[in-house]
């Protein structure tokens, strides 16, 4: 296993060839924003607590999930949340 600071030196074969000098130096990272997303997802939750979506009520996109307990919060949650489509922070409700 390979650990953040660790030196290796490594052979690959990539799946798209891309414009490269030999014994370049450059970093491998995990891609993204949707890792959050599919760990809401899959956690295991309580009874009490629901995952949500929220959608922006400009747009009409559905950005975000999150939790929330039923139980002492029955009323829809609306939170000022920034939209990546319309480039600014918008209200965003929670969706069915």
């Amino acid at each position: 296993m390979v650990m953040p600071g660790d030196n290796v030196t490594m052979a690959i074969e990539l799946i798209t060839p891309i414009a490269m000098e030999k014994e370049l130096r450059f970093a491998i990272r995990e891609g993204g924003g949707r890792w959050a997303r599919r760990r809401h997802r899959d956690r295991r939750v309580s009874d009490a607590r629901e995952i949500i979506a929220l959608g922006c009520t400009t747009c009409q996109r559905r950005n975000y999930t999150t939790t929330k307990n039923r139980r002492t919060h029955p009323d829809r949650l609306e939170l000022k949340k920034f939209c990546r489509w319309c480039r600014k922070h918008t209200p965003h409700k929670e969706t069915k």
